[in-house]
């Protein structure tokens, strides 16, 4: 039972380490095409307010131009119109910031519109200076869209941002950007529902991968635990139970006991009728065993026509007396063959008692040779090892 756990639990493990290649892969690229597609989201946002300001551009051109933001330098009326509109925009958008800015220098820009309430620690003063990075010069110098992938400052902390450029109708020069911000709380949020959904479906891969392999293996023990001409337990499992049987045995200090058994003349029957005959007897054999044994006793196919009984608790006498039952039970059977004809069978069984000198082997070849003296000596009986006794 251990050893079928273990295996068991071992196939999980690399089901799992199997699956968890492609999910890690999995992850990988949809976390890519998220940063991409929120990359992309920026910089719609960015460019549909881009164009709204296009379309009324002498005020905001205005108030960008103004050199040093003090009141009565710059029309109050229409920035704070502005900056309730970006509020708006913010507020009905899931984008975590959305500014104006306009460059000062290759490596300095200035804010000019800010999303962010008045009163918030986030929001940018009119006029207030920060880094230029190269992707906000590259849609400065060339007039295009740009979004980043995740980006990390030590102010603004990690995130996704899209810009586009605002534009004078009149000569096309580049008067300013838009910027759309997603914080890196967004793409978590984002990435961490993915991970459930990829969470849940991994783990029912699993369960399912696991169950059939776990299915599969089950009939595998089976197929080796079972003969699967009779359905009676095989060699390969009474090997297995009987080592346990008499390690048990030494330690409770009970009696253990076997019977050997072969079908007398079984070669004769298959030549005569057909080994679908054969086929037939030994099932019938195998059904007649079953059922006149006890519930604790384990029967077996050993060989071609041999099969053994192990009785747990059981002395050579009771072995004996179950021996004697099963012949009476067979000497009553006759299989059907050839029309009206039936056959008569009998068997020659060998019993031995376990003794704590002895191993599985030894134990084996004692019922064996009883089982060839009851052959040997006329067969459709029963034979004790040692006291040579037959019933």
């Amino acid at each position: 039972m251990k050893r079928n756990t273990s295996i068991l639990l071992l196939v999980i493990i690399l089901i799992t380490v199997f699956l968890a290649v492609p999910a890690i892969l999995l992850y990988h690229n949809v976390k890519n095409h998220i940063i991409k597609d929120l990359g992309q989201n920026a910089v719609n946002i960015a460019s549909t307010i881009a164009i709204f300001i296009e379309e009324d551009i002498e005020p905001y051109k205005d108030l960008s131009s103004v050199e040093d933001y003090i009141p009565g330098t710059f029309d109050e009326i229409y920035y704070n119109k502005m900056q309730k509109l970006f509020q708006k925009i913010k507020k009905n958008t899931d984008v975590d910031f959305v500014y104006t800015e306009k460059q000062i220098s290759n490596t300095q820009m200035e804010y000019i519109l800010d999303g962010e309430d008045p009163k918030s620690d986030l929001f940018s003063l009119l006029g207030t200076k920060d880094v230029l990075f190269d992707y906000e010069l590259k849609s400065y110098t060339r007039g295009i869209n740009v979004s980043t992938d995740l980006l990390e400052s030590p102010v603004w902390g990690t995130f996704i941002s899209g810009f586009a450029p605002i534009k004078d109708n009149e000569t096309g020069e580049v008067i300013g950007l838009v910027g759309v911000d997603y914080s890196l709380q967004s793409f978590n949020q984002i990435i961490n529902n993915f991970n459930t959904i990829v969470f849940l479906v991994f783990f029912i891969i699993i369960v399912l991968t696991s169950i059939f392999f776990i299915n599969l293996l089950k009939s595998l023990f089976e197929s080796l635990e079972r003969d699967y001409m009779t359905g009676i337990y095989s060699k390969y499992y009474h090997d297995r139970l009987l080592k346990k049987m008499i390690k048990s045995s030494r330690y409770k200090t009970k009696p253990l006991s076997l019977i050997m058994i072969d079908i007398d003349d079984f070669k004769e029957i298959n030549d005569r009728y057909g080994h679908l005959t054969g086929d037939k007897v030994l099932k019938s054999i195998a059904r007649i065993i079953q059922t006149n044994t006890r519930d604790e006793d384990t029967c077996s196919r050993y060989a071609g026509d041999e099969f053994v009984i192990i009785l747990p608790g059981a002395t050579k006498e009771l072995a004996a007396i179950i021996s004697q039952r099963i012949l009476e039970k067979i000497s009553l059977y006759r299989l059907p063959v050839e029309g009206t004809r039936s056959i008569h069978i009998s068997l020659s069984m060998g019993i031995a008692q376990w003794d704590q000198k002895i191993n599985a082997e030894t134990f084996i070849n004692c019922a064996d040779q009883a089982m060839y003296i009851s052959k040997n000596t006329g067969k459709n009986k029963c034979t004790i090892f040692n006291d040579q006794k037959q019933i």
